[in-house]
Parts: structure tokens; sequence; C-alpha cells
């Protein structure tokens, strides 16, 4: 009986152990895992394409859905805190995509090749199709570009990647020397279903060379 009690208890402790070792988020080098965004909640959702605001207070992101849905989320860089989310078919080319100066307006261009364009209001949460002729920059010439899945911010203080094990999620890793000493050594986020992810800083992964990546 004590054997018994013994295999069982110790099966207990290895799945536990396996458990916990599949939900840390590791650090990588000269960075520290601070957040992670889950996308959209609908079947093989993704991450498509990723970009901060051009004067820095904004991060978007676009995701894949069903029948060629498409989900922009736009969100406050470093708190990101969901300023938006907006849903439309088609496609959304961040690439070709800005804020206007005061950063209350974002066109998105939706055609890899037309100067098609959605208005989106921060301040209404509302969007409406406009004629490039309406937007700040006018009918500009377009250049098709790959999609950005990792990026580092202004000064490399934040690194920015798409999770390829789960695409649905984003990674937010923060600049180890922007933490408080004796703070933030242990990063609690939550995962899949609620459940809590840790993150350990002496557990790193190697880093994308900085000028292999587009900064903001």
């Amino acid at each position: 009986m004590k054997k018994i009690t013994l295999i069982f208890l110790s099966l207990i402790i290895s799945g536990s152990i396996a458990y916990a070792q599949k939900k840390v988020e590791f650090d990588i080098a000269g960075y520290r895992f601070e957040s992670k965004l889950k996308g959209p909640s609908h079947k093989n959702s993704k991450v498509i394409e990723i970009m901060v605001g051009n004067n820095g207070n904004y991060f978007v992101a676009t995701y894949e859905g069903p029948k060629r849905l498409i989900t922009l989320r736009i969100h406050n860089l470093y708190t990101w805190e969901l300023v938006g989310e907006y849903q439309f078919k088609g496609r959304a080319e961040l690439y070709n995509s800005y804020f206007d100066d005061i950063e209350n307006v974002f066109y998105v261009n939706t055609d890899i090749y037309k100067n098609n364009y959605k208005k989106i209001n921060l301040d209404t949460k509302k969007y409406e199709e406009i004629p490039c002729e309406q937007t700040p920059r006018g009918c500009q010439k377009l250049e098709l570009e790959a999609y950005v899945t990792q990026m580092y911010t202004v000064g490399e203080n934040y690194y920015i990647t798409r999770d390829e094990n789960r695409k649905n999620y984003i990674k937010v890793y923060k600049k180890k020397e922007l933490f408080i000493d004796g703070m933030d050594y242990l990063e609690e986020d939550e995962g899949e279903d609620g459940e809590s992810t840790l993150s350990f800083p002496d557990d790193e992964e190697n880093l994308p060379a900085s000028d292999s990546l587009p900064k903001k």
C-alpha cells in the first residue's frame, strides 16, 4: 500500500513540475519579460503585423480571423492598456498606415497596391472609408513590404515580438536596467485560460540583433 501511495505522489509531483516548466516565460539577454497581450478569442486567430505609432504613443497590432476578418487593436505604448478594437473584412497594411500629428486619428491602409484607407477616430471609436486625397499624406506611392512581427521601441528600451509558439499572443520584454533594483524580480502574467505564467531573470534566450529589426 505504501509503495502504491509513493508511486501516486511521485506522479503528481512530476506532473506538477512539468506543468510549471511549460508555463514559464523565460527572459532574453539584456531584457526581462514584462507582459503578454492575448489576441481575439475566435478560432485560429494569429498576429499578422505590429507597429509603433509615428509619435511613439501607441502600439498597434492586427490579427487574422475567419472569413477574411481582420481585428485591429490599438494600445497605449508602455502601459499596454487597450485603447480601441476594430474589426472589418479585407486587409490592414500597417507598414503603409500612420497616425495624424496629434495621434487621435489613425489612417489604416486597406489594400496592398491601392491608396484605400479607413480613418479611425480614437475619440469616438468609429471608423469610415475615405479617399487618399482626404488623408494627411495624400495619395502617395505604395510599396509592398514584409510584415513586421518583432521590433524594438526607441532606444531599444522594449523588445516586442509575436509568440512563435502561440501566435495569437504578443510578448513584451523590458530592458533590465529600467527595472528598479529589488523590484520585479519575478514577473507574473495572466496566461491562457486565466492561468499565471512566471518569468525568471536568470533564464535567458537569444535576442535578435538590434540592427536587424525596425525601431520606433
